[in-house]
């Protein structure tokens, strides 16, 4: 059950492959944004054919989820990540702010597809979701410091100065599963498992950001 204060949390199978297939064929029809990490196909609400269909087929289950009718969509990928995103959060522009001055940061939600192209090794990843508070003094060596690539430098802490995952409290671990939802906080700091660091190379998943 959905309990958004808790900050992350995961379905199993949320959506059935029935349901799912049809998804990620309409959205593989996109054309691909190459971004640093691999590439990406998106849909926001300038992309109006697919705004309706997405917000139809993805968004309102997510509404139902939880129970939020007010749940709106900031834009929602199709990812293909041949290198993992480092910690990072999800504070993004919310669509059309001017209409929507209250308008404020909800959730991500994950959906995961495949890793190396295959459902049966989804396994082999995991979204792990940090606490939103910077910890002053980096901690000592933990089993997850090598699962992960880091930060991203943009995040450097004005307070603290550079700062690294040892700066991280981690709060949650979802380990992937085709057709699960994971979910957390956007202002809460979070990141996939370093494609090197687990023997990968890349890593297939739809993502929702979202505001209310």
């Amino acid at each position: 059950m959905f309990n958004y204060s808790h900050n992350t949390g995961l379905s199993k199978n949320f959506i059935s492959e029935s349901e799912l297939v049809p998804i990620i064929n309409r959205m593989e029809s996109l054309n691909s944004t190459i971004i640093p990490e691999g590439s990406c196909k998106g849909v926001d609400v300038n992309y109006t054919e697919m705004y309706e269909w997405f917000v139809e087929n993805v968004l309102v289950r997510l509404r139902k989820y939880t129970k939020r009718s007010d749940l709106e969509l900031i834009f929602g990928f199709l990812g293909d990540v041949t290198q993992s995103f480092k910690i990072h959060q999800d504070i993004k522009t919310i669509p059309k702010k001017e209409k929507n001055p209250n308008g404020k940061q909800f959730a991500s939600f994950l959906i995961p597809i495949s890793v190396d192209y295959d459902p049966n090794k989804c396994f082999l990843n995991s979204t792990m979701v940090f606490d939103k508070h910077i910890l002053k003094e980096p901690t000592e060596p933990k089993s997850w410091h090598y699962k992960v690539a880091g930060t991203n430098p943009q995040y450097e802490n004005k307070k603290y100065g550079l700062i690294d995952h040892r700066h991280f409290n981690l709060i949650g671990e979802h380990t992937w599963g085709r057709g699960d939802l994971i979910w957390w906080n956007s202002n809460y700091w979070h990141c996939g498992l370093d494609n090197n660091a687990i023997g990968i190379e890349t890593k297939q998943m739809l993502v929702i950001h979202t505001y209310v």
